[in-house]
């Protein structure tokens, strides 16, 4: 008997929201976000190229390894590769995890925004996409200070 009572209690104090609402616009910010830094890195590639060349002091093969295994593959750890030793290591984070982190994060934002628009879901989906197009052009600044 007091477990029934504990679960009216429950259900009367969650209320769940609609598609539409608050946490809907969260989430687009968040998706926003994450387009924003994927394609900030994706951008970058020529100038970590020549910053590759110079801090581990390697030929132009090696140093486009980790672009080329990253674009091959299509979450970005940025602190690993920022201390990695060695330009296998970069490959492997920057070129492979990179890579898989970035195909996930094309598809699943739009399943995501699916699921939690109706009304708004074209607006959402442009705000989400437009991350991107500002990653691409605003990221740079960003990785300089």
């Amino acid at each position: 008997m007091a477990a029934a009572r504990t679960d009216e209690k429950m259900q009367r104090k969650v209320q769940v929201e609609g598609p539409d609402g608050t946490s809907a616009w969260i989430v687009a910010v968040a998706v926003c976000l994450i387009n924003f830094i994927m394609a900030g890195l994706g951008r970058m590639s020529g100038i970590l190229f020549v910053a590759f060349i110079e801090t581990y002091g390697v030929g132009r093969k090696k140093a486009s390894m980790p672009s080329s295994v990253r674009s091959s593959q299509e979450t970005c750890l940025c602190c690993d590769v920022l201390l990695a030793k060695d330009i296998t290591w970069i490959t492997i984070l920057w070129g492979g995890l990179n890579g898989l982190g970035n195909a996930l994060t094309v598809t699943l934002p739009q399943v995501v925004i699916g699921q939690y628009f109706d009304k708004y879901k074209t607006t959402a989906s442009g705000m989400t996409f437009s991350g991107g197009c500002l990653g691409s052009f605003v990221f740079l600044f960003f990785w300089r200070h």
